[in-house]
């Protein structure tokens, strides 16, 4: 099920899933391919949740900080969060797919010329300048 935003943009509701294939890996955890079934493709960023015993709690409100401010996001440079879900050991949190992968491998598989180096240059301080008009800094 999907409704659109104010911007434009949809907003997902998705509640069946299935993870698919590996995307990468950050120090929170994995990020999978979710296809939902209805067979939208999304992001699903998975992190182990950590014992009571270690660095637990800072961790956990470390995620749920990122998970509070990308629920508020809506911009058209700004990756679009879709919701969350939480098992016995791990959190899932969905997200838009960005199909192109990082924009270093971009550059280096299709030699961007100037002008594509400048166009992604201009929307991703456009999705920057969104972020910093809501004191929020990218790190």
């Amino acid at each position: 099920m999907s409704n659109i935003s104010p911007n434009g943009r949809f907003q997902r509701n998705i509640t069946v899933w299935k993870k698919g294939e590996l995307l990468g890996r950050g120090s929170f955890g994995s990020v999978y391919e979710g296809i939902s079934s209805d067979g939208f493709s999304f992001a699903i960023k998975e992190v182990s949740l950590p014992d009571q015993e270690s660095r637990g709690s800072e961790s956990i409100s470390q995620l749920e900080q990122e998970i509070r401010l990308l629920s508020q996001f809506e911009h058209e440079n700004i990756v679009q969060y879709y919701g969350t879900e939480k098992d016995e050991s791990k959190l899932y949190i969905f997200l838009e797919l960005a199909t192109q992968g990082s924009l270093v491998k971009l550059y280096r598989k299709c030699k961007l010329k100037d002008s594509q180096v400048s166009s992604y240059t201009g929307q991703i301080l456009h999705g920057l300048n969104y972020l910093h008009d809501r004191h929020v800094v990218h790190r």
